[in-house]
């Protein structure tokens, strides 16, 4: 094994936190036991998989936020497109950049990006769509303009990042014709592996959301699950992939098209964990892996035809809200640790405090910003763990212009929801007052006791009142980065 000279002491350790766009726990968990994940199973053993860890909202924006920030989405209110990223205290990456720590940024997901406000406190921040962080983006230009107006631009942007700018154009216009079977994670890992390897004697901070197992579905060939090599090539390349189209009920789809989808998304992970597997491997050849805390978690899950959903959208489901949060740093977490204790994703954020910068943190930080770091979920978690999605995402309005025949009410959509999940039971509340209830004993089902439905009442008294965003107004974002989000089904 190389042996890497350095001088990070295992009191400031690297940190390497991964997010798999869209995982959610049922499938990344029989998929480790099943062995077909194993880069994942390998975390697993060597640490701490939770297997009650809640994401505080059930998609992209505000669930970064919460983690970036270590805040519910009511306190950072990063979660409607015309707030960018602002917490109330320091985003982890500025407070680690501030101790010391070079930081990389790397998203495939277009919501978390620095038109948004999510590249603060990272030394570089890279974008799929771009060769290098330097430059200038070029899609402000070309979204709009005459042409006279589009070369006048152009040539007021000809500085000495030039070269980086006409780089990222050229790039861009290959990776729109050779991109098909990849959302990112080829060049990501690429990138993660050149950092790892060309680290200072600073520790580090790297983080990358990886989009697979994001919709649309469409894993490399080789990757395919036993179980969809059973199909006909013309039945998985026609089912449908368009979750609002079925949401609408204006597509009709039946147990078979869902097969077919989940053995895709399975897919999907699979050719996920085997690049997740390379950058392990790459931190094990620098001699870096027990230096390193590695979390790797999902943002959110997915509905793939459960409770009528596909996506991520309009619910507070468990398919949506638990999550894989796996965790390996010997220094501090066990191996082959199985937690069931109730955590939440923006404990992510003390957690890596904790770690690398000491407890000095807290005092500078507000309230609302979580102090429990996953290590005490080791012996006693969270009583509750809250979710909430507190604006519709698509809008209604714009739900129902995307689709071409709608057959259903999707006002019923329309409103805000918040959920406490405790180790035995959940409550979810909305916005139009209604309430459902659910206990988790031998399965989930209704909860019918009376007591412990007001028991759960009591605890959701304890937080803000559920209100809708005051301002649902559009964000100043690029006709682009538009374009790319409305492709990922969000606008």
């Amino acid at each position: 094994m190389k042996q890497k000279i350095s001088d990070k002491s295992m009191e400031r350790p690297n940190v390497l936190l991964l997010i798999m766009d869209t995982a959610r726990l049922d499938v990344v968990q029989s998929g480790i036991r099943a062995g077909q994940f194993p880069s994942l199973r390998r975390i697993a053993d060597e640490g701490v998989l939770f297997e009650k860890a809640i994401s505080n909202a059930p998609w992209t924006l505000p669930s970064h936020s919460s983690i970036f920030s270590g805040e519910q989405p009511s306190s950072h209110l990063t979660y409607i497109k015309n707030k960018e990223f602002s917490p109330s205290g320091r985003p982890l990456a500025k407070v680690l950049q501030d101790s010391g720590y070079e930081t990389v940024g790397y998203s495939n997901n277009f919501w978390i990006t620095p038109e948004l406000g999510f590249d603060d406190g990272f030394d570089e921040f890279y974008l799929p769509w771009t060769l290098s962080p330097r430059g200038y983006n070029l899609t402000e230009i070309l979204d709009g303009g005459s042409v006279r107006d589009k070369f006048r631009t152009l040539f007021e942007k000809l500085d000495s990042n030039a070269p980086f700018t006409l780089g990222n154009l050229l790039y861009g216009i290959y990776l729109s014709q050779t991109s098909r079977y990849d959302d990112g994670a080829k060049r990501t890992t690429k990138i993660l592996k050149q950092k790892i390897q060309n680290s200072g004697s600073a520790p580090f901070f790297i983080f990358a959301n990886y989009m697979e197992p994001h919709l649309p579905y469409h894993p490399p060939d080789e990757y395919y699950t036993e179980e969809l090599q059973k199909y006909e090539e013309s039945e998985v390349l026609s089912v449908n992939q368009d979750p609002w189209e079925y949401v609408a009920e204006a597509v009709q789809m039946d147990d078979q098209d869902f097969d077919i989808l989940r053995e895709l998304y399975r897919s999907e992970i699979r050719y996920l964990d085997a690049k997740i597997g390379e950058v392990l491997d790459t931190l094990e050849n620098e001699s870096s892996l027990d230096e390193t805390m590695v979390i790797i978690a999902g943002d959110h899950g997915e509905h793939i035809g459960e409770n009528e959903f596909m996506d991520h959208q309009y619910s507070l489901s468990e398919y949506l809200i638990q999550v894989p949060l796996l965790v390996r740093y010997p220094e501090r977490f066990p191996e082959n640790e199985t937690v069931s204790s109730l955590v939440e994703l923006r404990d992510i954020y003390p957690t890596i405090l904790n770690a690398s910068v000491g407890k000095k943190w807290q005092s500078q930080e507000p309230d609302s910003v979580s102090r429990k770091g996953l290590s005490t979920a080791l012996e006693a978690g969270r009583e509750y763990a809250v979710s909430e999605y507190l604006e519709p995402q698509p809008q209604i309005e714009d739900l129902r212009a995307r689709v071409s025949d709608v057959q259903t009410d999707m006002s019923r959509f329309d409103r805000a929801l918040r959920s406490i999940r405790t180790p035995e039971s959940k409550f979810i509340e909305s916005s139009d007052d209604d309430e459902w209830f659910f206990e988790f004993s031998g399965g989930r089902k209704p909860l019918e006791d009376e007591s412990a439905r007001q028991e759960l009442r009591s605890l959701m008294e304890n937080l803000p009142p559920l209100v809708r965003s005051p301002d649902t107004a559009d964000a100043d974002l690029s006709e682009s980065t538009e374009d790319r989000l409305s492709d990922l089904g969000y606008i």
